[in-house]
């Protein structure tokens, strides 16, 4: 039997935005309510390496920084079930004054009965309530050897397009990382890869973003959706990024 008040909240900024997805992690998930919402002082980031070898999606903690994504009610148990599967991952407390709905969103974004318990509940009892994210343990920024591949980039999108087209921007946007020019530490070796040169003292980078439709690399995706969705995805994904996206390779490339 669910509780009659969620008390165990997790922020989902990656692949834990698309319901399928997590689903597959806890399935009793599949259609569960959750709320969009704008987290204040945290930063998205291409910044943790995966066991298949690709970069996934990590967050740090940064003043003046905003992220938007989902918060998911989850039991105890469920909880841990998404530490398992978030290995590599700490689990950290987020505050809820640091957290408000989504500016941009329509109000009827916010109608559902669990939405509103959520938005009552992080404003008049913030100390009944866990926030929690998961912070990536090490720093591990894309490489050509370790790239971020399409089809985990199609899963976030297939998230964020069921909330809204501006959610979905807001995500190819402000997401650090897409190249290595707006990675926040330049300095940290797990930028430079044998592959980069130096040209007149400028370190001259190797773009780390490869599609993978046709021999999917995430274990999570969903491949049908990929290839029959990837014309519309790739139109996004140009639109707003249009210069770090001309630089996308082929897998085999």
């Amino acid at each position: 039997m669910r509780p009659l008040t969620w008390l165990n909240y997790v922020f989902g900024y990656g692949s834990l935005i698309c319901s399928k997805s997590r689903s597959l992690t806890a399935p009793e998930t599949l259609d569960r309510e959750v709320t969009p919402v704008l987290v204040h002082g945290l930063e998205r980031t291409w910044a943790k390496r995966s066991a298949t070898g690709m970069t996934a999606m990590g967050v740090r903690f940064q003043e003046g920084a905003e992220c938007v994504g989902v918060f998911l009610p989850l039991t105890d148990a469920e909880l841990l079930q998404f530490d398992e599967r978030e290995k590599g991952y700490d689990r950290m407390p987020l505050r809820p004054a640091d957290v408000e709905p989504v500016p941009f969103l329509n109000p009827k974004h916010y109608q559902g009965k669990q939405q509103q318990q959520f938005l009552r509940l992080i404003k008049e009892r913030p100390d009944d309530v866990c926030l929690w994210v998961y912070v990536q343990q090490e720093n591990q920024y894309p490489t050509p050897e370790h790239p971020i591949v399409q089809t985990y980039v199609d899963t976030i999108l297939r998230g964020c397009l069921s909330i809204s087209d501006e959610f979905a921007t807001e995500f190819i946007k402000n997401t650090k990382g897409w190249h290595p020019e707006e990675i926040p530490a330049l300095d940290d070796e797990s930028v430079i890869s044998s592959s980069d040169s130096e040209d007149d003292g400028i370190v001259m980078f190797e773009p780390s973003w490869i599609d993978d439709r046709d021999d999917p690399v995430y274990i999570r995706g969903d491949p049908t959706y990929s290839r029959q969705n990837s014309d519309d995805l790739d139109q996004l994904l140009k639109k707003h990024r249009p210069g770090h996206f001309r630089h996308r390779r082929s897998k085999s490339a």
